[in-house]
């Protein structure tokens, strides 16, 4: 599908570009890691419930934050227009080429997916397994991830798989989160292929969350996002208060060298780690989520981009461009302008039952190609919900072109898009009426 969209008016936008305030950088290390080759495992190893009742489901309460007052009641919000100042389509056209069934959500209240082709095969992770599959999806390996990091943990919980394949270094990466909330664990649990292969041998370690650097703090990591850059695998997480809180007190950026994670045997793992970002319009705000940027233009730099979940509606985003994160570590920041977009309702679904909640965060994973950077999320829209698209540029730091993907009468959300070499936009997401 070409460009996904042709901009039929032109719209001028301001931004905000300064030098960003932020905590650190501060450094940490582990002293070394394990092999394991999936080989050891067996495909028909039987997925388990993971969940202990003690530690269990994230529950609603830990996860509500993105979200404005009385979303729970349906049907309560105004009926506002529909934006009226940007282009808006009612659905993209899709092609069908391969289809093929994945694992099964077994033991999560959200199974977290997460795909991941190679060369031969797939790596696929949810919340309590991951398969590996031939490119056709022929199902090779199935293993419980409690089995695959017992090493490096105890009773509690695994969650939130991120995967990649770097053409580069021509190896898989994976990350993990664990939490114990019984004795306040918090885990990051990394794996990287010796290959570029999923199957055989690969190398973990596990890497305390609960350590800006070495320094030890009272919170957790969840809601990750993963790049991996031609220097660093970055990681970055919501920082939790242990204390139950149901929103996260600001954003955590760990990078760990690329060096370190491909050497023959796992051995000293360092990182460096950036916390609570401020907002670009407001200086003394913290930004509470931000989501990390795939860069195909190599620029050496670290993207991220996020918004003010509390501000309802909102015009822009915030971007962050990362510079020599190992060295002098020069973090700027822009806010974008954008159309007003607002906190997103819950999709109801046929035949009642739970309404699938529709975060205000971007879950899409971002790219960055040709100096543009390729954005979606859910924007509340007419009281339902549409899907809010943006191409910012990156050499001026404005909207080359913006649009909704809504219908009356219907529920859009959880957009996922990836971008190609000739700029041609691929984009899944959900609809219910």
């Amino acid at each position: 599908m070409r460009s996904i969209l042709t901009l039929f008016f032109i719209l001028f936008f301001t931004s905000i570009f300064f030098a960003q305030g932020f905590q650190g950088p501060a450094s940490g290390k582990v002293n070394g890691g394990i092999t394991l080759s999936t080989d050891d495992f067996s495909i028909d190893e039987q997925t388990e419930i993971v969940l202990p009742p003690s530690k269990g489901n994230k529950e609603e309460s830990e996860v509500n934050f993105q979200l404005s007052s009385g979303d729970l009641n349906l049907g309560i919000f105004k009926q506002d227009a529909p934006h009226r100042n940007v282009p808006r389509i009612n659905s993209l056209s899709i092609s069908e080429e391969l289809n093929f069934e994945g694992p099964n959500a077994v033991g999560c209240w959200v199974p977290d997916c997460n795909i991941t082709p190679g060369p031969v095969d797939v790596l696929i992770a949810i919340n309590t397994v991951f398969w590996i599959t031939d490119r056709e999806g022929n199902l090779k390996k199935q293993i419980n991830v409690n089995n695959w990091f017992s090493n490096f943990i105890g009773t509690g919980l695994v969650f939130d798989p991120k995967s990649f394949y770097d053409k580069r270094t021509k190896r898989f990466y994976m990350i993990y989160l664990y939490r114990d909330s019984s004795i306040n664990e918090s885990l990051f649990l990394v794996s990287v292929s010796d290959d570029s292969t999923a199957e055989g041998k690969w190398n973990s370690w596990s890497v305390r969350g609960d350590l800006n650097g070495s320094d030890q703090v009272e919170m957790y990591v969840d809601f990750p996002s993963m790049i991996v850059t031609n220097e660093e695998l970055c990681v970055a997480v919501d920082m939790f208060p242990h204390t139950g809180a149901s929103n996260p007190k600001y954003t955590k950026l760990r990078a760990f060298p690329i060096s370190d994670l491909t050497k023959e045997t796992p051995g000293e793992l360092n990182y460096t780690d950036l916390w609570d970002f401020k907002n670009p319009k407001f200086p003394n705000v913290t930004v509470r989520t931000l989501k990390l940027i795939h860069d195909y233009d190599q620029t050496e730099k670290i993207y991220l981009t996020g918004f003010n979940v509390n501000t309802d509606p909102q015009t822009y985003v915030a971007i962050y461009e990362i510079e020599d994160i190992f060295g002098s570590t020069v973090v700027n920041s822009m806010a974008v302008s954008t159309s007003s977009f607002e906190l997103t309702p819950h999709m109801p679904q046929k035949g009642g039952g739970k309404p699938m909640q529709l975060f205000h965060l971007f879950y899409s994973e971002m790219f960055r190609r040709n100096n543009k950077i390729y954005i979606a999320h859910s924007s509340k829209d007419a009281g339902l919900a549409a899907i809010h698209y943006m191409e910012v540029s990156t050499d001026t730091w404005l909207l080359d072109n913006e649009y909704f993907l809504g219908r009356e009468g219907y529920y859009y959300g959880y957009p996922d898009l990836v971008v190609d070499e000739a700029e041609n936009v691929f984009m899944v997401y959900q609809r219910t009426s």
